[in-house]
């Protein structure tokens, strides 16, 4: 964390440090000891301050737009812009779970408006509000891919995961931006809860059509295949396959898709 935060002082001028904060991806991983390729920022800076220290605006079609810079030795830094700094607060309860609502100074303090840190500490996934998924569809997908990674998801937000008919919604979603969340997915220690949670809540029909058929086609003779259907089938195989430490991640995947 120390290394981080100094190697951002450096990066910026004194006199902005006290509007910029670390946030989402990033204090997570800090405050669970993991190391954080990508460098998630929000700041309160002008587009001249931007351009001046080299950042270049990204603009989303289906995501706000955000700042972006490389650094040489430390990676990718993206910054969403705020209009004042006293507006963090609404920035932080405005994203996807509680454990990517923090924030952190560059002092090294942390602002935690919904309690993400209690939730971290449980290994528990709860949605910022009940427009989460609303706001941005996609993030059904990301739910799915933490809960590949052990995460539990709470039972107030599976409630809202199942209240709604995603498909219409995700239509417009392109299918790059789902197929990014199932391979960081299937790189998980339980891939399977990813394609388990798209039948229960029944979101992805557009994406992985088969995958809605493939509880309703035998997997074979049942002497042979007790587990009876071909997802169950598929979603066994799948697990032995991610949890075998001789089989390389890129292979994993490959199999899995095969």
């Amino acid at each position: 964390m120390e290394k981080i935060i100094e190697r951002l002082k450096g990066i910026f001028p004194e006199a902005a440090h006290p509007r910029i904060f670390l946030v989402g991806g990033a204090v997570r991983d800090i405050l669970l000891g993991q190391e954080s390729t990508d460098i998630d920022l929000a700041a309160s800076l002008t587009t001249e301050e931007f351009v001046a220290l080299g950042f270049h605006l990204v603009e989303g079609r289906s995501t706000a737009s955000i700042w972006h810079r490389h650094v040489e030795g430390f990676g990718i830094i993206e910054v969403t812009p705020l209009p004042d700094a006293a507006d963090l607060a609404d920035d932080l309860r405005r994203r996807d779970f509680t454990i990517n609502a923090m924030a952190m100074t560059l002092a090294g303090s942390v602002i935690d408006p919904l309690d993400g840190r209690g939730d971290l500490e449980q290994k528990r996934l709860m949605a910022c509000s009940r427009l989460t998924f609303v706001d941005d569809p996609l993030r059904v997908f990301r739910a799915f891919r933490f809960a590949a990674d052990g995460w539990q998801v709470a039972p107030e937000c599976l409630e809202l995961l199942r209240q709604s008919d995603w498909n219409r919604e995700l239509a417009s979603i392109p299918v790059e931006r789902f197929s990014r969340e199932m391979l960081k997915a299937l790189e998980k220690p339980e891939p399977g809860r990813f394609f388990q949670l798209m039948l229960e809540t029944d979101a992805g029909q557009g994406y992985l059509p088969e995958l809605f058929r493939m509880p309703h086609v035998p997997a074979g003779p049942l002497e042979h295949h007790p587990e009876g259907d071909l997802f169950t089938h598929s979603i066994q195989v799948l697990q032995r396959v991610s949890s075998s430490p001789a089989i390389h991640p890129t292979c994993r995947v490959s199999r899995a898709a095969g």
